[in-house]
């Protein structure tokens, strides 16, 4: 090992324990409605797989949730309100059940057709509240 770390330059430590360990003293965040129902689904198929659909379609959504402000950002624990944001992250599902139409299982499919249900309820109960909100709207 000695000379292949001389010859390439660099030295690669694990550092994945230690971040782990910095974490945990952090109060876990209250799971969103989303993520319970998202949970629930996938729970009846087991566990997903890295690079499973059904985790990006969960992904996509959570993130559109915390645009809406409907739940705390993971990395600012902020609650936002970024309609334009959200709107394209219900446009990317949109576009990911198009493009893999006929390809997916039927859990995943069931998973994002609640997603984007919920996502799109909730983003037309943002975005009317908004226009109420507004002067003269």
């Amino acid at each position: 090992m000695g000379e292949r770390e001389e010859e390439i330059g660099f030295r690669v430590t694990d550092r994945r324990g230690r971040e782990r360990d910095a974490v945990s003293d952090v109060a876990p965040a209250a799971p969103s409605p989303l993520a319970a129902s998202a949970s629930a689904a996938a729970a009846a198929v087991g566990p997903p797989l890295t690079g499973d659909l059904r985790g990006l379609f969960v992904m996509l959504g959570e993130s559109a949730l915390a645009s809406l402000g409907d739940v705390a950002d993971p990395l600012d624990g902020q609650g936002g309100g970024n309609l334009e944001q959200a709107r394209e992250l219900v446009e990317m599902l949109l576009v990911l059940r198009e493009r893999t139409e006929g390809r997916r299982t039927d859990e995943e499919s069931r998973l994002l057709d609640q997603v984007l249900y919920e996502l799109q309820g909730q983003f037309a109960r943002v975005a009317g509240g908004a226009r109420a909100a507004r002067p003269g709207g």
